[in-house]
């Protein structure tokens, strides 16, 4: 009899007990039944308290997935992502446009100073240059670091938001890339020397002094042999004609160093991406 009056409960539950409270076993019955209810579930705060005719709510464990999908701690860290992506996004990208900037003008503007046996062997292609050993190069051609950094300033001084600073400048000459970056293309494991060796006399006061052996200037390298791409991409950041010419002005070009550092608020911020 209890059996077939639970099962009747589980088809009608609100009509049997409303009609059927006086008989001892419902009673007792209607008892246990809000008992497992209340331990299964928590009171649902959007019913009245005398609410009738309504099918039971859904127990507490079945569909766990929606007490997590809902609550202040997600819904602060979602609108706090939508909020500093983008800006640390676009740091990001610039990061990646400044450092293929660098690594661009200092591939097709400079060249390895090789033997005159030794510059037939050159290959010059989209990747700079490559082709040669390091028993080709002239080490005693060098060019003073501090020039070098005001020529690459001197061709971003039209758009100086797309160079790297000034840390990051030397940072990159001094052979320091991360992973997946294009790094200086005059390192020291091709062959490339360092120095301090210093011939003018404005040079003696500078903190870094550095002369990179090997190499020589490009004032106007031809460009039209590289991808299209490659060339739409260097006019968009320089903001120059693709056949401009470095003037030999361009090494004392130092009025940036004069500029507010911004190396590291973007350091800073992509740490935390």
């Amino acid at each position: 009899m209890g059996l077939a009056s639970l099962s009747m409960e589980n088809h009608h539950p609100s009509t049997l007990l409303s009609m059927d409270s006086s008989a001892s076993s419902h009673e007792e019955l209607d008892l246990e039944m809000n008992r497992q209810i209340i331990l299964s579930r928590p009171p649902d705060i959007n019913l009245p308290l005398s609410a009738e005719r309504s099918p039971p709510p859904q127990p507490w464990n079945s569909e766990p997935c929606d007490i997590l999908d809902v609550g202040l701690g997600t819904q602060g860290y979602e609108t706090e992502s939508f909020i500093n992506l983008p800006k640390a996004g676009r740091k990001c990208a610039k990061r990646v446009d400044s450092i293929w900037g660098a690594w661009f003008f200092f591939s097709f503007y400079f060249k390895p100073s090789l033997n005159d046996k030794s510059k037939a062997k050159i290959v010059r292609d989209s990747n700079g240059v490559s082709g040669f050993d390091k028993s080709d190069l002239k080490l005693d051609v060098f060019m003073v670091q501090h020039d070098m950094e005001n020529m690459y300033m001197w061709v971003f001084k039209e758009r100086p938001e797309n160079a790297l600073g000034k840390m990051q400048l030397r940072s990159y000459m001094n052979g320091h890339s991360r992973q997946g970056e294009r790094p200086f293309p005059f390192s020291v494991d091709k062959g490339f020397a360092r120095s301090h060796r210093m011939q003018r006399k404005h040079y003696r006061g500078l903190s870094n002094p550095q002369c990179v052996h090997g190499i020589e200037v490009v004032s106007a390298p031809n460009l039209m042999t590289l991808d299209e791409d490659d060339r739409k991409r260097w006019i968009e950041l320089t903001g120059r004609d693709l056949n401009f010419t470095i003037p030999p002005e361009a090494s004392d070009f130092s009025s940036w160093r004069t500029l507010p550092n911004t190396d590291f608020e973007l350091e800073l911020s992509l740490i935390h991406i």
